[in-house]
């Protein structure tokens, strides 16, 4: 019967003789929200209903919103990897990080070693486009070269997770998460800057320039807690407009001295 509660009580008949089995409360004491003993049995009346009970399913919908845990669960993923390392990170710690069973992270990725390819993928993948957009360009080679070099810098500044991730997996330095990081992610974008490389119509070896180029950029945010002990530091020294411009500068220089004189590959003589 909805809207009651019906329990057995300690006062039956047969503990307490002399009270009476019949009802003892009339309908309007019954509606008022109070109880009545029937048979042994005590039927109660509740006062108040669950606030559910008058809410309509739309309404239901609208006040409990679910969450994107797909996207809470990659979020939490990169920030365990990229402090902890692949082997430091358990699927139970990404989510207890979140906040969910391991039932409902397994429902989403089957393993540790799927979730971190989607982790890295989604930290990652819509920049590397966005750098190979940059790189293809229809810009003359320097102009392409130096958006660029000012985009990575803003994401170097903007996004450390993702380079403590990329140096972890360095240090680490296991292959198959190596080549699954190049492969699906980084390879496109080292691929558009080889060919942007080529148009700038060099002697410069394009692996060594791109290698280069990244190390300018990335080793002021990977040294970020350490520039600041040194003499000559700048607050600005780690804005990545001011950056990108010096490095650009550093760039354009040496191709121009480059134009004139190739760089001499001999070794030096001690």
């Amino acid at each position: 019967m909805v809207g009651f509660a019906v329990h057995f009580v300690v006062d039956h008949p047969s503990v307490h003789p002399d009270r009476p089995t019949k009802f003892q409360h009339t309908r309007r004491s019954m509606q008022a929200g109070r109880s009545r003993d029937w048979h042994g049995l005590r039927v109660v009346r509740p006062t108040t209903t669950h606030p559910l009970m008058n809410t309509t399913k739309q309404e239901v919908k609208r006040s409990a919103p679910k969450p994107d845990t797909q996207k809470a669960i990659l979020s939490a993923a990169i920030r365990l990897f990229a402090d902890l390392g692949f082997s430091g990170v358990t699927t139970r710690m990404v989510a207890r990080e979140v906040g969910i069973g391991i039932a409902t992270l397994y429902h989403h990725f089957a393993d540790k070693e799927s979730l971190y390819l989607a982790a890295i993928t989604h930290a990652y993948s819509e920049r590397a486009k966005e750098f190979t957009v940059l790189s293809q360009a229809h810009e003359p080679p320097i102009q392409r070269l130096r958006n660029m070099v000012f985009r990575f810098a803003h994401v170097a500044a903007s996004d450390p997770y993702f380079t403590r991730l990329v140096k972890r997996e360095q240090l680490e330095g296991d292959p198959v998460r190596i080549r699954m990081l190049v492969d699906s992610t980084l390879g496109e974008q080292v691929a558009a800057t080889y060919r942007l490389i080529e148009d700038l119509d060099t002697s410069y070896d394009p692996h060594l320039f791109m290698m280069s180029l990244l190390g300018m950029i990335l080793h002021h945010y990977e040294a970020a807690s350490m520039s600041p002990l040194f003499d000559h530091f700048e607050p600005s020294h780690l804005d990545p407009d001011v950056i990108a411009s010096h490095v650009c500068k550093m760039l354009t220089q040496g191709l121009r001295v480059s134009a004139t004189s190739p760089p001499d590959n001999k070794p030096l003589s001690v």
